[in-house]
């Protein structure tokens, strides 16, 4: 989203329509890497992610009911094991990524404004704003962030700076908390697979997921 004024460019951008957790946490961590927010020349990595891992994990957080139901049917809870643990897998590679850049930058919002009020009036999650430097009084931000920002105006007198709300702040923390849902599917996943295989399947159905073919030739008639 763009706005211009008289002597006022704005960006920003909504992260509603970012659904899965990585995506919202790389959002984060390209908006640090923004010269703007920056710590120098330290720039941090962002966690692989790909479409399928978007699709499973919409359907683990958003559809509990269809997953559970697909759980119970043969081969079909197969298929969803196999999803859930991919999931989990990539989501575990993008966490060992994000502890990786909390060692590098503790904190990558020490550049960044925390201002709801401004976001919101931009219907946005983070905005942009790039003004002439006697503009800056205007904002009626606190004195250190009127210092800091001032320290990291550029050389032509103009600054450039980022505000955030709490929705962007917190893609970068859910991070850590998210990971508990591919793992909750994965384990109930299994536990009902192995269930309905030794007490449903077998005994009653004469088949069996592990060895199909062998229990479709023991039990033909």
């Amino acid at each position: 989203m763009y706005k211009r004024g008289i002597g006022l460019t704005q960006l920003g951008e909504q992260i509603k329509g970012k659904f899965d957790p990585i995506s919202r946490c790389n959002l984060v961590i390209e908006q640090y890497n923004d010269a703007v927010n920056r710590e120098g020349e330290v720039f941090l990595k962002t966690a692989h992610n790909d479409f399928l891992y978007k699709l499973w994990f919409a359907l683990e957080s958003r559809c509990l009911f269809c997953m559970l139901f697909f759980y119970f049917i043969p081969f079909i809870n197969l298929l969803t094991f196999i999803g859930n643990c991919f999931t989990l897998l990539i989501h575990e590679f993008a966490v060992c990524i994000l502890k990786s850049n909390q060692k590098r930058i503790p904190d990558p919002f020490m550049y960044m404004v925390y201002s709801p009020i401004l976001c919101n009036r931009g219907s946005t999650s983070y905005l942009y704003f790039e003004i002439a430097s006697e503009q800056l009084e205007s904002f009626k931000f606190d004195p250190e962030i009127m210092t800091m920002l001032r320290e990291r105006r550029s050389y032509d007198n103009k600054i450039r700076f980022m505000v955030y709300n709490n929705e962007f702040l917190a893609g970068y923390h859910n991070m850590l908390k998210a990971r508990f849902i591919p793992l909750i599917h994965v384990i109930l996943n299994g536990m009902i697979f192995f269930v309905m295989q030794y007490f449903v399947y077998e005994p009653f159905l004469c088949l069996s997921l592990l060895a199909p073919i062998d229990s479709l030739t023991e039990c033909s008639f």
